[in-house]
């Protein structure tokens, strides 16, 4: 069964962002949209078998880690600088 839940709002630069988790019952997946559409390339994800070994062995659950780190993604602009990265070597490769 597929659960899908919003963790975290944010706004930047004048847009609104939502982080969701979706998950099932082996994986955790943390994904950014805007508008209702994924708002970059990247998403973030853990097997629940890892999930749950960190849980009990550390005390520690690294969903809150990964909804940080695709909040950041969006902050720095990771894949807007990885979209003109490949224009510039397709750029390159045409010459």
């Amino acid at each position: 069964m597929l659960d899908v839940s919003l963790e975290k709002s944010f706004t930047f630069e004048g847009k609104d962002y939502e982080i969701y988790r979706i998950q099932d019952d082996d994986m955790t997946i943390v994904q950014a949209f805007i508008n209702g559409q994924f708002a970059s390339g990247h998403s973030c994800s853990i097997h629940m078998g890892a999930r749950l070994k960190f849980k009990a062995q550390m005390g520690y659950d690294p969903l809150s880690d990964l909804i940080a780190f695709v909040e950041e993604d969006i902050r720095s602009k990771t894949w807007e600088k990885y979209l003109d990265a490949v224009k510039r070597l397709r750029a390159d490769r045409a010459k």
